[in-house]
């Protein structure tokens, strides 16, 4: 497979794909065959994601620098009802 290293890279296989349609057939059915691996149907996601959502369950959740307001969303520096969110 191919990677994109640079704008006129780009721009010299996009030209290949439209110029050549044996080309464009051949990377076009080659594409199709990834998307049919089983680790990329949605039952391999779903189980990717629930695997995911259980380890990050029993996390401390990451504190940022944000402060809920009355079912807003405000950032430092933000003031409410005059006075300053820190």
């Amino acid at each position: 497979m191919h990677c994109v290293i640079d704008c006129d890279d780009l721009c010299d296989i996009l030209n290949k794909l439209y110029e050549d349609k044996e080309y464009r057939i051949k990377v076009g059915e080659a594409c199709y065959q990834v998307t049919q691996r089983p680790e990329y149907k949605w039952e391999a996601i779903g189980k990717q994601f629930d695997a995911m959502f259980k380890r990050a369950a029993g996390k401390t959740p990451i504190q940022g620098p944000i402060g809920i307001l009355k079912k807003k969303i405000r950032r430092p520096g933000h003031t409410a009802k005059g006075k300053a969110i820190r």
